[in-house]
């Protein structure tokens, strides 16, 4: 091969790095989960739990349709994580645990899993009576609501997006 060649083909090699370099650099890694309701700041607090209510509702309707197994499951936890981390606090740990502890709970109960049931629509007063626990405090409830809804959202996305029909037994 040619010097002149060559060098075009090492300029094609260092314009692909370039761009692919420039694409994953311009990839946000740090989101605040908070920044998911700031349209919704100036409802009540009634009202923003039952905007959130909606939505949580959407989500597990959507995930109903799916027939899934416990491997499934599984990975579809693994692929939402992948996700969430984009929401890592520090601060927001334990209530981030939380939250994706809950939604997977409400899931198993969507398949059935134990003889559990989860009837839809479930509502916001539910999940913080008897799903939330007590570790949560009160001013960040909301907060743990969000990170509900941000599982259950994600889980809903990787189920469109990927296929858990190969995941084995």
């Amino acid at each position: 091969m040619q010097k002149k060649d060559l060098r075009s083909s090492a300029d094609i090699v260092n314009n692909n790095i370039k761009n692919n370099i420039e694409i994953i650099t311009s990839v946000v890694y740090k989101y605040d989960v908070k920044k998911l309701i700031e349209q919704i700041k100036t409802l009540s607090k009634k009202d923003k739990d039952k905007v959130l209510e909606i939505c949580i509702n959407d989500c597990l309707t959507e995930i109903q349709k799916y027939t899934l197994n416990e491997n499934q499951i599984r990975k579809l936890g693994h692929d939402t994580d992948e996700i969430i981390d984009f929401y890592q606090d520090d601060g927001l740990e334990e209530i981030m645990e939380e939250a994706s502890e809950v939604a997977f709970d409400l899931i198993m109960k969507l398949i059935n899993h134990n003889g559990r049931k989860l009837p839809l629509p479930i509502e916001i007063e539910y999940l913080k009576t008897y799903c939330i626990h007590n570790l949560v405090k009160e001013k960040d409830i909301q907060t743990t609501l969000l990170f509900i809804l941000l599982e259950l959202s994600s889980v809903c996305y990787c189920l469109k997006h990927n296929d858990y029909n190969e995941v084995s037994k």
